[in-house]
């Protein structure tokens, strides 16, 4: 390319240099030539010197120098004539360096026409060395794929011999195993066979147990009902819990009443009344305190009308355990308790001789109706306890139904009283139970009613 460029400019310049001379007016070709014979002496080596370095080239990379080091010569070049063009005189010497530089030029054409083919050979060359390094590398990648496909063609020969192996050892293991399954199906047909008769005996026993279940079915509801019969008969008479009986919750029969749930213990007494942890609200109408409410087995009031009919026949007993929050105790005792009917308001008829520790806070409420919060007795008095008692003379001696007060203190008369034994009027007991039994009992009665 550069070489190209080169034979291109330098005619031209040539050229140039003597079409302005003649349009400078030079006097003649004397001094054209004059001119011409001083310059081309300078010129002279470099055109030599260039074609010197033309003819050198070798390869490419060398052409490519010797062009750059050629153009440099060729722009020095045209420096000087650019200094020669003020210096001739003559158009003859400028004539005669014309036909120098054509006869140049011719050369260097002929020169760089050669570089551009040696050039175009260095580049053939490569292209045919590159294409001869593909071949190289495909021959060698068809190699290593012509090896993977004979390395893949013994692995899947090694499988089909392994896959032959297999299928004789299946078809080996398939006849053991048709062996064992007929022998399988012979153990299960016998046992099929056991099984059947099993079946059938066990049927002839299950016909058996059931006329044998119904059999016992009957007797148990004949059982059952002379036991009722039984029960019925003996509980009319049982109006209260039988010593000797180990302590718990029992059905108690009163005559003209169901069966109710009373807590017993084995000397005979049964609660009617307990306050130990605050569970039960005792804040109630009478309606609900003549009926009885809570838990036996936790706080409860057992009802007027029960204790009424408990005591109405009968002498009874009373006993009253106390406690404090300080964890002291106390009791009081009573030989003759009795509670009236519903029609005189469940008067305290009488309590009897007092005996025990905590002093007697009770006799001075007989005679008096059962007070409740919807229906206070008497009338005339006020008080801020809310329990139901037998209140006296607004004296407020005690009142085992007071509000609860886990810490045994309260607002003065609303806890739980019994002032000869705890004299303060903000202080509240927080224990009570209160039991009854039947004055005389009998040891030897040995039936209550469960």
């Amino acid at each position: 390319m550069k070489f190209g460029c080169l034979t291109i400019s330098l005619p031209t310049l040539v050229l140039a240099f003597i079409s302005n001379a003649n349009a400078a007016g030079f006097p003649s070709n004397k001094h054209l030539n004059q001119t011409l014979e001083y310059c081309f002496p300078v010129i002279k080596p470099v055109l030599e010197h260039f074609i010197e370095l033309t003819a050198a080239v070798d390869t490419n990379e060398e052409l490519n120098k010797k062009v750059s080091s050629m153009s440099d010569a060729i722009k020095d070049l045209e420096s000087k004539l650019a200094i020669a063009e003020v210096q001739l005189k003559s158009k003859d010497e400028a004539i005669n360096a014309k036909n120098e530089l054509i006869k140049l030029k011719d050369e260097l054409q002929s020169q760089l026409a050669t570089a551009n083919c040696q050039l175009k050979l260095s580049e053939k060359d490569s292209e045919i060395l590159r294409k001869s390094e593909e071949s190289l590398y495909k021959d060698n990648l068809l190699k290593v794929k012509d090896k993977q496909i004979a390395d893949s063609e013994a692995n899947i020969n090694s499988l089909k011999t392994q896959w032959l192996s297999a299928e004789e050892r299946v078809k080996t293991e398939g006849d053991m195993l048709k062996l064992k399954h007929k022998e399988l199906e012979e153990i299960i047909n016998l046992k099929d066979n056991e099984i059947s008769q099993l079946l059938a005996k066990s049927k002839n026993q299950s016909e058996e147990i059931d006329i044998l279940s119904n059999q016992r079915k009957s007797d148990l509801e004949i059982i059952a009902e002379k036991e009722k019969q039984l029960t019925s008969i003996l509980c009319t008479a049982i109006k209260s819990c039988l010593p000797g009986r180990a302590n718990g919750i029992y059905n108690i029969k009163l005559p003209e009443m169901d069966y109710f749930e009373a807590p017993c213990n084995e000397s005979g007494w049964m609660t009617i009344q307990r306050r130990q942890d605050g569970s039960e609200n005792f804040a109630r109408n009478f309606e609900e305190y003549r009926n009885g409410f809570g838990r036996p087995s936790g706080e409860f009031f057992l009802g007027l009308e029960k204790l009424h009919q408990l005591t109405k026949d009968a002498q009874h007993e009373l006993l009253i355990k106390l406690a404090k929050a300080d964890n002291s105790t106390s009791f009081a005792h009573y030989e003759n308790f009795k509670v009236d009917s519903r029609a005189n308001s469940y008067k305290l008829v009488s309590v009897g001789n007092f005996s025990g520790t905590a002093g007697d806070a009770f006799a001075d409420m007989v005679g008096s109706e059962f007070s409740s919060i919807d229906r206070p007795k008497p009338d005339t008095c006020t008080t801020t306890n809310t329990g139901g008692w037998w209140y006296s003379n607004c004296r407020y001696r005690s009142a085992l139904n007071g509000k609860y007060h886990a810490n045994g203190t309260c607002p003065e008369f609303s806890g739980i009283r019994w002032k000869t034994w705890e004299d303060d009027n903000t202080a509240s007991l927080t224990f009570t139970e209160m039991m009854i039994r039947p004055k005389k009992t009998r040891a030897t009665t040995s039936f209550a009613c469960v």
